[in-house]
């Protein structure tokens, strides 16, 4: 879907920069050059920048959905608490990456959020809890 995108995106831009550039050049019909412009420039382009903005935000939901899987591999050997330092270093994902996913985490109401004696910020899955009733 990306690769489509960017190939759409890019037609676009060339066929909307060359009927432009026609157009300044010699404004004859000025009417049909518009509507070929939004036709076989516009169109290709915007729709190119939707499908690459979607598959990129496909693509990003897929990596969050995998990592979420190892988070909570990892939450249930830790009895359920979880930092975004052990995170980041059980996962390629950064410090900051691992903070966006544990806070969506909260968000959606699976995860406590409490900071610790040191100052560290614990998330817990009560879920995976060791010893649950």
């Amino acid at each position: 879907m990306i690769i489509v995108g960017w190939i759409l995106f890019v037609a676009g831009a060339l066929i909307t920069s060359v009927m432009i550039a026609g157009i300044i050049a010699k404004p004859d019909d000025l009417a049909a050059a518009i509507a070929i412009t939004m036709l076989f420039g516009n169109v290709p382009l915007v729709v190119g920048a939707i499908l690459v903005r979607a598959g990129r935000a496909k693509r990003r939901r897929r990596r969050i959905d995998a990592v979420e899987r190892q988070l909570l591999a990892i939450a249930q050997k830790n009895n359920g608490d979880l930092t975004a330092t052990l995170v980041a270093m059980e996962t390629p994902l950064s410090i900051d990456e691992a903070r966006e996913i544990l806070e969506m985490f909260v968000t959606r109401g699976v995860v406590d959020m409490r900071v610790d004696d040191n100052g560290s910020v614990i998330y817990h899955f009560r879920e995976l809890t060791v010893g649950r009733n």
